[in-house]
């Protein structure tokens, strides 16, 4: 069994039994993941691979976004909705000006949000948590 096959199983056993805050970790994992190897990529002048790693960023951003409520999920979801539509951005400026800085600063500010929504998955372990935020 390849390397691969076996991350990819033990993602889907994660997913399968996540709850909607983990959900959202996992999501936020697969998106600095998919930045790191999108800033090794554009070091390395990988035009392809960062083009396949920043393309599926934003696909990771898109699942985030629709995870959103913005109707009832208050100021929290409209404050989230216009941090996913700023990495959208962000994103496509760093694919436009070959500039690895700006996506280390989307990893960073990922990485904040992400622990909160790791506090958010404590706070919450055992009890119901709404898929939408």
């Amino acid at each position: 069994m390849k390397p691969g096959t076996a991350t990819l199983q033990f993602r889907r056993a994660a997913v399968q039994g996540a709850s909607p805050a983990e959900l959202v970790v996992l999501l936020y994992d697969t998106y600095v993941g998919d930045l790191e190897r999108a800033i090794e990529a554009m070091r390395k002048g990988e035009i392809e691979a960062l083009a396949g790693e920043l393309k599926h960023a934003l696909r990771v951003v898109d699942q985030l976004a629709a995870f959103l409520d913005t109707t009832n999920g208050g100021e929290a979801a409209k404050s989230l909705s216009l941090f996913y539509e700023m990495a959208r951005g962000k994103i496509i400026e760093a694919q436009v000006t070959s500039n690895p800085d700006i996506l280390e600063e989307q990893i960073r500010l990922f990485q904040d949000v992400r622990q909160a929504w790791r506090n958010v998955r404590s706070a919450a372990s055992g009890a119901p948590l709404s898929a939408r935020v």
